[in-house]
């Protein structure tokens, strides 16, 4: 898969499950986190993104019936890809998701993407975005003030 051309070492977790929780597992968090100041090393994985994959061989669907991927629970901005296509993008949690996916699912293996967007970041690029915004807009209003008042008639 693409996942594997990237260089990130992959870790096995637990789905349904929690990042936090699968670190741990493998040693990259404190195995009590709520412990002294251990919560405080979590904060250095707010802004990661994180990617779920896995392959499966679909059972074939019996006569006009539709395949549907069912999700639960994706936290919270997330994208999913079958076979490499984009098949869905959701923005809420606590919801759950389906995406008919017939189309794109081939014969034996065929491989899930879920590639989850983290809101910190996503908070963070909105902050920005919206400060720029606001900066262009204060300069054009500061560039405005030497111009001739308008009249009216």
């Amino acid at each position: 898969s693409e996942l594997e051309n990237t260089g990130l070492k992959p870790i096995c977790a637990t789905v349904p499950g929690e990042a936090q929780l699968d670190l741990i597992k493998v040693g990259l968090l404190p195995e009590d986190i709520y412990k002294g100041e251990n919560i405080l090393e979590t904060q250095k994985f707010e802004t990661y993104d994180w990617w779920y994959e896995t392959e499966f061989v679909p059972t074939e669907p019996k006569d006009n019936e539709k395949v549907v991927l069912k999700f639960g629970a994706v936290d919270c901005f997330a994208e999913y890809y079958l076979n490499g296509e984009l098949i869905g993008y959701t923005e809420n949690m606590l919801v759950e998701h389906e995406f008919y996916v017939g189309n794109h699912l081939k014969q034996g293996k065929n491989t899930l993407t879920v590639h989850i967007t983290s809101p910190v970041a996503v908070e963070y690029e909105k902050e920005w975005s919206t400060h720029w915004l606001c900066h262009i807009v204060e300069e054009r209003r500061e560039n405005n003030r030497s111009a001739a008042p308008l009249q009216t008639r």
